[in-house]
């Protein structure tokens, strides 16, 4: 039993110093710049237990995939396509075993060139399409920094800010939610001064359903940059999905206080204006198809005091339906201020011509109610009093013509490079000719209505059309 266990003994020391000597013919291979048989030797000594963790195996580890790495012979460097890697490894975990020094000044040279070819190899990377392994890439980048003593990765901008938005970058286009947050994350820890961090963080909470996560993004990007006009948009787009208009107004007042020359909030502020008319107009409706039902009930109602309490009802509810009436004509006419304020600051600005155009437009549905309740004795009586109203409402739509017509002239000029763009043009397209057909339609004018019903059914047709 103890001959064996003595043959044992001399089997592991002869094996422990057969890997020694890998390490000793791995420095001369190197030496001679026989790199093949250099990097089978090192990666022997690796691999074993007894000297994976040797110091100067791990010296000569780094020198190796240096030089495999940087070489420009490129039987050199198709050694290894992890070169970089495992030079930045050998590296590190040299400085960190080397408690003696002895390879501490070149090392620590070494080690800031190991950085700038991981660099260097996750953008190689990024080119085969190897996200991993750009990641990987670049978390060696910043576990190194820490052992750049002379600041030479700092001067070049290879800091943890740069290269954690890097690592952001290619998460997204692996579409990896959650590397994104926690690179995004890491980011704002880093103090890392750009708005479209919040942006991205609240877009994808968003995409989560996390409504309030996503808030709480958006409002600590808005408190940091509070004129980013993409940290404005995506507050309007939640508030607006929320129905929070009141919430909504407040916050765009304010923007436009900080920005008061802006098109585009100003443009905001006038849609905002006109979808809360919008929204009194309909209630106002549901209110007076209320009051009228009270009325009719009123009428044919034999008991006098049920009669007096549908009248009361009736005329309580058209006292809403005037007060909702009046707030959505004030309505209007802010959102009419805001949109011509925003044509004169951009005189292309298309959906503002659009919306002015609509608002013009629904201004002949009170005059076409009042032809409709016209009750005259006479034919007379009554063409006199409909040439009146008609005079007054083809004067209306002929403004609204022109605001659809500048429409058609901004959409005509817009590119259609792309399928998004030639979509977009011909919805603009379609969406002015089928308002200018039914103008038309309501002037009495059936040449225009054809026409523009022709032209509507055009832009349909070639909103289809590829290239």
């Amino acid at each position: 039993m103890k001959k064996t266990l003595l043959v044992l003994l001399c089997l592991v020391t002869l094996n422990g110093w057969a890997q020694k000597s890998q390490i000793e013919s791995a420095a001369l291979y190197f030496n001679n710049a026989e790199m093949e048989d250099a990097k089978k030797a090192i990666d022997a000594a690796f691999e074993h237990p007894d000297t994976k963790d040797n110091v100067k195996m791990l010296y000569f580890r780094a020198a190796i995939y240096d030089t495999i790495a940087t070489s420009k012979d490129e039987k050199v460097r198709k050694l290894d396509i992890d070169a970089a890697e495992k030079w930045a490894l050998a590296a590190k975990r040299c400085l960190e075993l080397d408690k003696k020094e002895i390879y501490k000044e070149q090392i620590e040279y070494n080690i800031v060139n190991a950085a700038f070819a991981c660099n260097s190899a996750a953008y190689e990377a990024s080119q085969r399409g190897d996200y991993a392994k750009v990641q990987t890439y670049y978390q060696l980048v910043i576990d190194l920094i820490p052992f750049d003593k002379n600041g030479d990765m700092k001067s070049n901008n290879l800091t943890e800010k740069s290269i954690v938005f890097n690592q952001f970058y290619f998460a997204n286009k692996e579409k990896n939610k959650d590397d994104q947050k926690r690179y995004l994350k890491r980011l704002i820890e880093l103090d890392y001064q750009d708005h479209l961090i919040y942006a991205y963080l609240t877009n994808i909470y968003l995409e989560e359903g996390d409504t309030s996560t996503a808030i709480s993004y958006l409002e600590k990007g808005r408190t940091l940059f509070p004129e980013k006009k993409d940290l404005i948009g995506q507050e309007i787009n939640i508030y607006i999905a929320q129905n929070k208009l009141d919430v909504l107004m407040q916050k765009v007042e304010l923007a436009n206080e900080q920005k008061p020359d802006d098109p585009d909030l100003i443009y905001t502020r006038g849609n905002l204006y006109d979808n809360a008319a919008t929204g009194a107009t309909k209630e106002a409706q549901k209110l007076k198809k209320l009051a009228d039902e009270a009325n009719k009930k009123a009428k044919a109602e034999k008991n006098l005091a049920t009669k007096k309490q549908f009248e009361a009802t009736a005329k309580e509810t058209m006292t809403k339906v005037a007060e909702l009436n009046k707030k959505a004509a004030a309505n209007v006419a802010k959102a009419e201020a805001d949109y011509f304020k925003a044509i004169d600051l951009n005189p292309d600005m298309i959906d503002a011509y659009y919306n002015l155009g609509a608002i013009t437009n629904n201004k002949t549905a009170a005059i076409a109610e009042k032809i409709n309740s016209i009750d005259a004795k006479t034919q007379a009586e009554y063409d006199k009093r409909y040439a009146s109203y008609k005079k007054v409402q083809d004067s209306i739509f002929r403004v609204a013509i022109a605001q659809f017509e500048k429409v058609e002239e901004i959409a005509l000029a817009k590119s259609e490079k792309t399928p998004e763009d030639r979509a977009s043009k011909y919805a603009y397209l379609k969406d002015a000719y089928y308002s200018l057909q039914t103008i038309y339609a309501g002037m009495g004018n059936e040449n225009k209505m054809n026409e523009y019903r022709k032209k509507k059914e055009e832009a349909i047709i070639n909103s289809k059309k590829k290239g």
